[in-house]
């Protein structure tokens, strides 16, 4: 996969040049540079619409890069099964510690076992944090055991299940997990080489906000959700340990 942006059927742009194979080829060759930052469009097409595009795709090879598969049916890049020992994404956690979550895992919904792949989902916003920022929302894909997906209504049964039990934290531990296994633990994630090389931070912006919820104030009710949370929180704890025996 090369990360490019396509004009035309003879034209194509890029931070990168093309793969070995493909700069072999006697049709291919370099047709010139240009400034995008200096440029309101390059050969007719929007310069910050190209530069987010290439963002995006070029972090998409990057996953590709650390042994993700796409999904193409389901327009999914995923981790699959083995990617990594005991499918453990290892990671620091916000609070410092080391550890651990599953890139694949395995659950039981009325006696029908099923497997979790996490899917990392890459979105590129302008002038939201700063001039480009990389948006990453986690999904899953959901299979059998035999890595089969099911239909839309049970696919979407069995992920109400799996994550009827994940809040915010259970998320960001994710996100955080994907972030550093994809920046092999340094500060950022890097595509390309020398003055080519693209660069995408691999910490969050923070913010801080000027109020919060007093939850001294809040209601001692709890709904039904909360309840369940508190009951099986334990339980997911250990069921993490033991997805994959």
């Amino acid at each position: 996969m090369w990360p490019s942006y396509r004009v035309d059927e003879t034209i194509y742009l890029s931070f990168q040049r093309p793969p070995a194979p493909l700069i072999a080829k006697p049709d291919i060759r370099k047709k010139g540079s240009a400034m995008w930052r200096d440029l309101p469009d390059i050969d007719g097409i929007n310069s910050r619409n190209v530069v987010s595009n290439l963002l995006k795709r070029s972090v998409e090879q990057r996953c590709f890069n650390r042994g993700l598969v796409a999904d193409r049916e389901l327009r999914l890049l995923y981790f699959p099964y083995g990617l990594v020992k005991l499918n453990k994404l290892y990671y620091r956690s916000y609070d410092g510690r080391k550890t651990y979550v599953l890139s694949v895992g395995q659950r039981t919904k009325s006696g029908s076992k099923y497997r979790y792949h996490l899917a990392p989902q890459f979105l590129v916003r302008r002038n939201l944090a700063h001039e480009y920022s990389v948006i990453l929302k986690v999904r899953l894909r959901i299979t059998d055991l035999g890595g089969k997906t099911f239909s839309r209504f049970s696919a979407l049964a069995r992920r109400k299940h799996l994550c009827v039990q994940w809040w915010n934290r259970e998320w960001l531990n994710r996100q955080l997990a994907i972030l550093e296994y994809l920046s092999g633990g340094n500060d950022a994630i890097s595509i390309g080489q020398g003055d080519e090389e693209v660069q995408i931070s691999a910490s969050f912006t923070n913010y801080s906000a000027d109020f919060s919820i007093n939850e001294a104030s809040l209601s001692a009710f709890k709904t039904e959700e909360e309840r369940e949370y508190i009951e099986v929180e334990a339980a997911h704890m250990n069921d993490e340990e033991s997805a994959n025996d």
